[in-house]
């Protein structure tokens, strides 16, 4: 992370100034201060588009041959090498891949129970549903779970899937 353009030299620096912070707090200020970065950088890019285009309405926003709120070449170049480290280093890294197929393992267990057996769901989401409406119910059910927090889902699925009776409480 710390050889990547921009994101590098703002961490490296935060690390320098506030070495008597916290790593968490050195963090902390340092995405801060990235998100700076890249706000002025827009802003000053956006002014430059604007004055360049000759842009003084909304319209002509709309009507611009490209357009106007963008970053720097710079920035462009910085974001997308740390989008690519990210998805290499973070977004598919083995242990997210992991977390992700589990999740969608407990989600797939838990829709899948409620639509089998939609008198496990709460009376109030119960009532709610239409005899026959397999579709709708489907998307009240969804709606049910997209509502769980991660652990109140991990909770849920240990209810209704644990026959040892550990995760039996109601």
């Amino acid at each position: 992370l710390m050889e990547l353009p921009v994101v590098g030299v703002v961490f490296i620096d935060c690390a320098r100034r506030f070495a008597d912070a916290t790593p968490e707090q050195q963090r902390f200020e340092a995405v801060r201060r990235l998100m700076r970065v890249m706000i002025v950088d827009l802003l000053a890019t956006t002014k430059e588009t604007i004055e360049r285009l000759g842009l003084t309405a909304a319209e002509d926003v709309r009507a611009a041959p490209e357009a106007a709120a963008v970053f720097s070449v710079g920035m462009t170049e910085a974001l997308m090498r740390l989008k690519a480290f990210l998805m290499q280093r973070m977004y598919r890294h083995w242990r997210v891949n992991r977390m992700a197929s589990k999740a969608g393992r407990l989600i797939r267990d838990v829709f899948g129970l409620l639509m089998a057996e939609p008198q496990c769901l709460p009376p109030d989401w119960q009532q709610r549903l239409i005899p026959g409406d397999t579709f709708g119910n489907a998307r009240h059910i969804a709606n049910y779970i997209a509502g769980m927090t991660d652990r109140f889902a991990q909770k849920e699925h240990q209810r209704l899937f644990d026959l040892s009776g550990a995760g039996s409480s109601l």
